[in-house]
């Protein structure tokens, strides 16, 4: 329950957070903070998968028929091969898919940490550890749940009326 508590905190008193930080700082403070972005990595790709999938589609159909690149004789096969990947994704795309989307926000964290502990150590001079910082980063990194929460929904209700727009003039 305190996890809970201290993820609502973030937003409502960041203050009470950050003071208790300094009190109880190690490394497993900040597992709570990167499940939470692991969480809402995994619910945007559910909600907006075949948004994903209809954007990709669409670049790679734009590449090829722009390409200078391949010959206009392999272009149709291109893009029947692109249609074919879409159609039936393979099992190695679809896991590259989903741990990119799962893992991305966990690895900004690490590695905004790595660079605030290298401005504080070069600029600075301070003799701060990783372990130290990543409590810090990850729990202000929270802020960006709100701000995925938030795109999610618009970029689904923004495509659902589209999609309901062409249904009425197709």
């Amino acid at each position: 329950m305190q996890l809970f508590a201290s993820f609502i905190n973030t937003f409502t008193d960041p203050e009470s957070v950050f003071n208790e930080l300094k009190e109880k700082n190690n490394w497993q403070t900040c597992a709570m903070p990167l499940v939470v972005l692991m969480v809402v990595g995994a619910i945007s790709l559910v909600v907006l998968k075949d948004l994903y999938y209809d954007v990709q589609l669409e670049q790679s159909i734009e590449w090829i028929e722009n390409s200078s690149q391949i010959p206009d004789e392999q272009k149709e096969e291109a893009l029947e091969n692109v249609y074919e990947s879409f159609e039936n994704p393979g099992t190695v795309s679809v896991a590259i898919m989903w741990l990119s989307n799962i893992l991305a926000g966990p690895l900004r964290v690490i590695f905004f940490t790595l660079i605030v502990l290298l401005i504080v150590k070069f600029f600075f001079g301070e003799s701060a550890k990783y372990s130290e910082l990543l409590p810090y980063i990850s729990y202000a990194y929270l802020v960006t749940v709100l701000e995925t929460i938030v795109k999610t929904h618009i970029t689904f209700r923004s495509e659902e009326r589209r999609v309901g727009k062409e249904c009425r003039t197709g």
